[in-house]
């Protein structure tokens, strides 16, 4: 009987050291800790309403051993609405963890990010164990350039959930920004390993190779920006036609046609290889195509045809000049004319070769106008008739392309060009 009543009070002693260290889990400022301790307690509590407490023994024991083994009883059962309570505190709690949330993705949406980061941190305090909230807060410190502070937040969100793909890509993300190229990509092979044992959508995946690509194009964007601001930094001053010089004097404002057609020509034969080329983004080239007061906005055919020489040079393989002409003012612009020249079509055929060069055109213009216009040019048989339909053969993989083309006529009229 002593023995029994020795067991009984090991087991209740055993659980004492057990709920004492679940509290202890459950005031930690690791939400991953939180999260565990509330699981053990459930778990604890599950197993003491299962079990109870053995009164056919109690009732043996002398008054004063029932009262040894009531205490058990009492404090179980004081537990039990204890963790009654804070289930429903935590059912309150993501309630106005929620509220904030969709109050600090307003705010986000609205570019109020210093508002959107506090509500994300008011629900944190209310739900620490909350991985939405770091992933959100995150992307805002993304916005301002807090890479260090958005990978914080995406480390807390991987500790409350492990398989969170979400916070593996922004955190990649952040460490492209931080030129940390090995290390985002091997965030990216994470969030893919991922998403290939919980079977993730095809979109999933393709999202997560096309991050795991982008590490190469900013590793390639940087290697060469680097041998650019070599390059740049060894010029000789000294001579007036060189790529730095030369742009100093584009950059003059009022000058005539005639000057600026020069220049640009003369930056054509200047602009020779890999390393100019991105002297030329590296040392502001695009401003000519962006803030020039004459250049962004003149007419002159010749003028144009000069820049969009340029353009084709500046392009070669390389992504990050292609994106920078497609979205300059002198070429949204240029696309709003009805009369496109032999090196704007030349330049549109060479592009659309390239699926995201294609896609960023694809945002500039109105499909079925653009459609058409080539088509005129192809009907007319105008000196440019084959750079259209090369060019239209090139968007024709767009789906908006596509439906135009539903027409067998108009189907058949571009092969037989082709």
């Amino acid at each position: 009987m002593a023995e029994e009543s020795q067991e009984d009070l090991d087991k209740f002693l055993s659980k004492i050291d057990d709920i004492h260290r679940i509290v202890q889990d459950l005031s930690s400022n690791d939400p991953n800790e939180v999260s565990k301790a509330m699981e053990q307690s459930d778990v604890l509590l599950k197993d003491t309403s299962k079990t109870g407490v053995d009164r056919t023994i109690i009732n043996k024991s002398s008054s004063e051993s029932t009262q040894q083994q009531m205490s058990p009883n009492a404090f179980m059962s004081a537990l039990e609405k204890d963790a009654q309570e804070r289930a429903e505190n935590r059912r309150k709690n993501k309630i106005l963890a929620d509220e904030l949330k969709t109050k600090g993705n307003e705010a986000f949406h609205q570019q109020l990010y210093d508002q959107a980061i506090d509500y994300y941190t008011q629900g944190l305090k209310i739900k620490k164990d909350y991985d939405i909230l770091y992933t959100n807060r995150a992307q805002v410190y993304v916005k301002q350039g807090r890479y260090e502070d958005a990978i914080n937040d995406c480390d807390w969100a991987l500790k409350v959930t492990p398989t969170f793909i979400k916070a593996y890509i922004i955190k990649g993300k952040c460490l492209i920004n931080l030129k940390e190229f090995d290390r985002a990509k091997e965030e990216f092979i994470q969030a893919e390993e991922i998403a290939i044992k919980k079977f993730e959508s095809i979109n999933t995946r393709r999202m997560i190779e096309e991050c795991i690509q982008e590490v190469q194009r900013q590793r390639d964007k940087y290697q060469r920006e680097e041998s650019a601001r070599i390059f740049l930094s060894n010029e000789d001053s000294s001579i007036p036609m060189n790529l730095t010089n030369t742009l100093k004097k584009l950059n003059i404002d009022k000058q005539s046609i005639i000057y600026y057609i020069g220049g640009i020509d003369l930056l054509c034969q200047i602009i020779k290889d890999e390393t100019t080329r991105t002297a030329f983004r590296v040392n502001n080239g695009f401003n000519l195509f962006n803030s020039h007061s004459i250049i962004t906005k003149s007419d002159n055919e010749n003028l144009s045809e000069s820049i969009f020489n340029l353009m084709i040079i500046l392009c070669q393989d390389d992504d990050e000049n292609t994106k920078q002409c497609l979205e300059s003012k002198f070429f949204i612009n240029y696309l709003t004319k009805n009369i496109y020249s032999s090196n704007a079509f030349q330049f549109l055929v060479e592009i659309s070769l390239k699926n995201q060069s294609r896609l960023i055109l694809m945002q500039k213009i109105t499909p079925d106008k653009f459609i058409q216009y080539l088509m005129n040019i192809i009907d007319d048989k105008n000196s440019n008739r084959i750079y259209a339909a090369k060019l239209l053969s090139n968007l024709a993989i767009e789906s908006k392309i596509k439906q135009y083309f539903n027409n067998k006529d108009e189907l058949i009229k571009l092969i037989t060009i082709l």
